[in-house]
């Protein structure tokens, strides 16, 4: 799995899990009460908007080294910045960063000593946008 935000790639591990993946529907409905009782119902297809999460499948598998993630923490400083997040089976999205708190990580150890080689479990968090 791959981000690209046009100039840098940066590998995130296979074994993250799109968390809500099957948590989205493209149809947004909104209902309401019509002064004479009836529902009015309107519909309509989404065009982008769609949240990926990508997230450890438990407490090992999916880990990143503290430098990648501080490379993508940068990325996050940019709100505009779009990307090309790209899965193992060739599926790709335009992203940008779902605000607040587009990463969380943990260090697998429990605790860090602040170095680049050390390994974290992330929690990345995306946002579909239009190409």
């Amino acid at each position: 799995m791959t981000l690209n935000d046009g100039a840098t790639e940066i590998l995130l591990p296979d074994a993250l899990v799109w968390t809500d993946e099957l948590a989205w529907t493209a149809v947004a409905a909104q209902d309401a009460r019509a002064l004479g009782g009836a529902v009015v119902r309107q519909t309509s297809v989404k065009i982008a908007g769609r949240p990926i999460t990508l997230a450890p499948p438990d407490g090992f598998w999916g880990a990143m080294l503290r430098a990648d993630l501080l490379a993508l923490r940068a990325w996050t400083d940019d709100p505009a910045k779009r990307m090309t997040l790209t899965f193992a089976d060739g599926d790709a999205y335009a992203v940008r960063w779902l605000y607040p708190d587009p990463i969380k990580a943990n260090p697998l150890t429990g605790f860090s000593a602040r170095a680049a080689d050390e390994v974290w479990l992330p929690t990345l968090k995306f946002i579909t946008v239009e190409t």
